[in-house]
């Protein structure tokens, strides 16, 4: 079968690419982990609470998703373009609530608590986060995006709000850092279905 829907990738690549989405999850466990105990640190060296409850959201926040994770891991594969995009909804869903906690995070680190320890956290761990974007979510281009926003806008208000010129521009620079990784995720996607294709 080699049919498009709405004017898609055909459904026969478009169910695979869902597939990857729920791939690894022993390496997405372990960065929720890291991402934990970091906000843990920040949390236990400042002592603010609010950094407890975004600790607790990000506990709960993992759970669900690697539960998630599991469901359609014991499934079989998907074989039409609605149970795939099913999936994908799913992944996207909890993967959104995903970067929202961490970009309460960077929000409050950088801007609303104003601790160099937790502003150095933030950064370092949107940084090692968006490493990952591109290479796990390729195969949902509306992942990419939601996740690239989630993180990189939060920082970027966090230094507007800061008002002095260097922060300023420190928080404009999110524009291409958006760019550079949708358009390695755009390339990475194109790639592969330039293989598949070639394949079928």
């Amino acid at each position: 079968m080699n049919l498009k829907r709405k004017n898609e990738i055909p459904v026969d690549v478009y169910i695979p690419f869902v597939e990857t989405l729920f791939r690894d999850g022993v390496t997405l466990s372990i960065g929720i982990l890291a991402q934990t105990f970091l906000i843990g640190l920040v949390w236990w060296k400042n002592g603010d609470p609010r950094y407890l409850v975004v600790a607790i959201a990000m506990v709960l926040v993992g759970i669900f998703r690697m539960r998630n994770f599991q469901k359609y891991n014991n499934l079989p594969s998907p074989t039409t373009w609605e149970e795939a995009h099913k999936r994908e909804n799913d992944y996207i869903f909890y993967g959104s609530l995903h970067g929202l906690t961490l970009g309460a995070f960077c929000l409050l680190g950088i801007y609303f608590a104003r601790d160099d320890f937790a502003e150095i956290a933030s950064v370092c761990l949107t940084l090692a986060t968006a490493t990952s974007i591109a290479g796990r979510n390729y195969g949902s281009p509306r992942m990419v995006t939601i996740l690239t926003l989630a993180l990189t806008w939060p920082i970027s208000l966090g230094f507007l709000l800061r008002g002095d010129i260097y922060h300023v521009l420190l928080g404009l620079l999110s524009a291409p850092f958006l760019f550079a990784i949708r358009k390695f995720a755009n390339t990475v996607r194109d790639v592969l279905f330039a293989a598949v294709s070639e394949e079928k």
